[in-house]
């Protein structure tokens, strides 16, 4: 099954409020984008990218590894059909 936001989505607790919710979602979205375009190799990259744009939270958001395995495999695929 591929990741999607709404699956990141489903894994977050129910406590957090609406509007960090939605803010941690759009982190997560872009890091999926940025590992879905063909220019980054793994995570941490991604995080990088994420912090130089703003997304301050991101190395919290992004220190898992469920979430950096994701990113990696995601870099992998589409590096290689980049190629």
């Amino acid at each position: 099954m591929p990741l999607t936001s709404l699956s990141l989505a489903r894994s977050f607790p129910r406590k957090l409020g609406g509007s960090m919710r939605k803010k941690s979602l759009k982190v997560y979205r872009r890091a999926l984008q940025l590992a879905g375009s063909g220019r980054h190799y793994g995570w941490q990259s991604i995080e990088t990218e994420l912090v130089r744009e703003g997304y301050q939270r991101a190395p919290d958001l992004l220190d898992g590894d469920k979430i950096r395995t994701i990113l990696d495999l995601r870099c992998e695929e589409s590096v290689k059909a980049r190629q």
